[in-house]
């Protein structure tokens, strides 16, 4: 496991180290587990449940360990920005005041949880979400209109916005779903919760 170990300080991914029985040691990375196997042959990565990561070489546990440790520091993120029992609470009060909304077939209502970005803030909202999130370095937020820095600026958000609606729904499962994104009505940047339900 020493190697394994220096590679993960090099990729300065954390890990928590654990004894999993007997002479096995395991690293913990968020929810997941790096085991060396007892052959010496590769390494199992998962949630030592599904043995369907049984085999992986150093470079694989890697690239899937730094992934492990963005969605860990996404989820931390959120738990600072929201106050997440607050928004479920709000959702399970207020989305039966919602109306139902008919479209090809399917019906839906969408609850505005919060406004994050006021819309007359404009063409800085991209910028504003960004660094909410700390992923602005490298953009001219003084200059939404920079297009020389800013050229990637709404493929950042939108990137940014799927990774931050993967984790909402994981830390707060329900039947519906949470996302984030520019309010129809005003331009403005919230978090919504949406309901649908087929005829």
């Amino acid at each position: 496991m020493k190697r394994i170990k220096e590679e993960l300080a090099k990729a300065g991914v954390s890990y928590t180290s654990e004894c999993l029985g007997g002479d096995i040691e395991g690293l913990r990375i968020g929810t997941m587990y790096v085991v060396e196997h007892g052959s010496g042959q590769g390494y199992y990565f998962g949630n030592l449940e599904d043995e369907n990561h049984t085999c992986r070489t150093i470079k694989e546990v890697i690239k899937l360990a730094k992934h492990e440790e963005e969605i860990r520091k996404m989820e931390e993120k959120l738990k600072q920005i929201f106050n997440l029992k607050q928004i479920q609470e709000y959702v399970e009060k207020n989305i039966d005041q919602v109306e139902w909304e008919e479209e090809c077939g399917e019906k839906r209502r969408i609850l505005e949880v919060v406004t994050l970005v006021n819309g007359a803030n404009g063409a800085y909202i991209p910028g504003i979400v960004l660094e909410l999130f700390g992923q602005a370095e490298g953009y001219d937020l003084e200059d939404p209109y920079n297009l020389e820095k800013n050229e990637t600026i709404y493929d950042a958000l939108a990137c940014l916005e799927d990774e931050v609606n993967d984790c909402l729904n994981k830390l707060l499962p329900s039947e519906g779903y949470y996302y984030v994104g520019y309010h129809e009505a005003d331009g403005s940047y919230c978090l919504f919760y949406e309901e649908c339900e087929e005829e």
